[in-house]
């Protein structure tokens, strides 16, 4: 993560950093706040999350279907259909991350990794890379290892057809959600496939 005065590119585009303050730090992300110039003259106040990044690897098994975890959200209280995520370690490569949220999470492994893309998620108001990963022919043969925050109670294999509905259109009836960033997985992931097939 570069240093939060160090934004060479608004600086060539009129920003000046004049006070960086960090209001809040936790395991998980912190929470930043800038006076600056904009560039028109203006000064104002920039109050952003930071983040390590974080990893969503889409599995998909010798079958073609993809594994999907329901999965309970405290921050909006309800149930998510989601692929394996999870948030990279200062001490870990994206790729290790990916490898590690699938046995932790779906009890599952691969020898076959491809990294897809990274984007930043939410970059109006967070600096967190999101780096997307497909796993091939994904086995799922290791015992998960649920961190004390996760609450999965259900591993289902289905269509990718099937998943990505399950993402956009979620059941009103059983009031799960939709997870926009699992969804944007599974579509690059299907684009990716469709592409490999041509």
């Amino acid at each position: 993560m570069s240093s939060p005065t160090s934004k060479p590119i608004g600086t060539k585009a009129g920003w000046r950093t004049h006070q960086s303050e960090l209001l809040y730090s936790s395991q998980w992300f912190s929470l930043r706040t800038d006076q600056v110039s904009f560039p028109n003259g203006h000064q104002g106040t920039y109050t952003y999350v930071e983040h390590t990044g974080s990893v969503l690897v889409v599995p998909l098994l010798k079958d073609g279907r993809v594994v999907l975890i329901r999965s309970y959200r405290y921050t909006i209280d309800a149930y998510c259909w989601e692929v394996p995520a999870g948030r990279v370690e200062p001490d870990q490569s994206p790729s290790e991350c990916a490898t590690a949220e699938l046995r932790e999470e779906i009890g599952g492994r691969t020898n076959s990794l491809e990294h897809l893309t990274t984007l930043h998620i939410a970059n109006g108001f967070a600096n967190c890379p999101c780096h997307f990963y497909l796993a091939h022919d994904v086995v799922l043969d290791t015992p998960t290892a649920h961190e004390d925050g996760e609450t999965i109670t259900t591993i289902e294999a289905v269509p990718l057809n099937e998943a990505v509905a399950r993402m956009t259109k979620p059941s009103a009836s059983d009031g799960d959600r939709g997870d926009a960033d699992s969804a944007l997985a599974l579509l690059l992931a299907m684009q990716h496939l469709c592409e490999a097939h041509r």
